[in-house]
């Protein structure tokens, strides 16, 4: 019996080399391509920047950017909620400055996994459940 894919977004500010980028890299190549569908969303675009982790990402992960320019940009905000809308992911994975705010705002009613990165604590992994 063929099961349904999980569809999992993985989320970032930018893809700029660093650190973050480069775990999110890492994961990429290492997700089981028959059970998730892949999208890679990025928030923030550096158009002058030549280095980036773009052209290491697996051919198959449907890249998605969005163009913040400030945080209170209220035309992407509207915009990264039609993508998650026409998505409709069932996990996301979000590696950015927003963890800290409530992520059924961000997400809507979908598990999110986030982590604070960056932050000195024991166990800075978290899972909001849907609902």
């Amino acid at each position: 019996m063929r099961t349904k894919k999980i569809k999992l977004v993985i989320a970032t500010n930018d893809f700029i080399i660093g650190g973050v980028q480069r775990l999110i890299i890492d994961t990429l190549a290492h997700l089981d391509r028959n059970r998730f569908d892949i999208y890679l969303i990025t928030l923030i675009q550096f158009p002058a920047t030549k280095a980036t982790f773009y052209d290491r990402v697996p051919k198959d992960v449907k890249i998605i950017k969005h163009n913040f320019r400030k945080f209170l940009d209220f035309r992407e905000w509207f915009r990264l909620a039609r993508t998650l809308r026409e998505v409709r992911p069932d996990i996301v994975k979000a590696f950015f400055w927003l963890q800290g705010h409530n992520r059924r705002k961000q997400f809507g009613r979908r598990q999110t996994i986030s982590d604070a990165h960056g932050q000195l604590a024991p166990c800075s992994a978290k899972v909001h459940n849907r609902g």
